[in-house]
């Protein structure tokens, strides 16, 4: 994967299959840091589980909004997997306050299991 800088607004991504994605950056995300933007949007809804939900960000991406793993399924800053969630596009994976707005909702419904990653940051209610 390779990463290129054309303006602060726009941000290119390479993967290795040549398969080019711009997602857009908006100025106010490179404000902030991505963890207080994860606090941020839960804050706004009212998401009791602040820290679980920044400590599982940490783990799934290091808090990199483009990362990609899972030999290229899994997407974004919470790693939504393409093949169990082919209704989120890959703009939307990589969107920081989308991808977190998914997460809180897949969260509240008790689908924290879907994350490697939840066993270890604990999810405690």
């Amino acid at each position: 994967i390779t990463a290129h800088f054309d303006r602060v607004e726009q941000l290119e991504i390479k993967v290795a299959h040549a398969e080019v994605i711009k997602p857009e950056v908006k100025v106010a995300e490179l404000s902030i840091s991505v963890e207080d933007q994860i606090r941020e949007i839960a804050k706004k809804n009212n998401f009791k589980w602040t820290d679980y939900l920044v400590r599982l960000a940490w783990c799934e991406s290091r808090f990199k909004p483009y990362a990609i793993g899972d030999n290229g399924k899994s997407r974004g800053l919470f790693q939504i997997h393409k093949g169990y969630h082919p209704e989120v596009s890959d703009i939307e994976a990589f969107d920081i306050k989308f991808a977190t707005e998914w997460t809180i909702n897949k969260i509240n419904q008790g689908k924290q299991h879907l994350w490697a990653c939840d066993k270890i940051v604990k999810y405690d209610k």
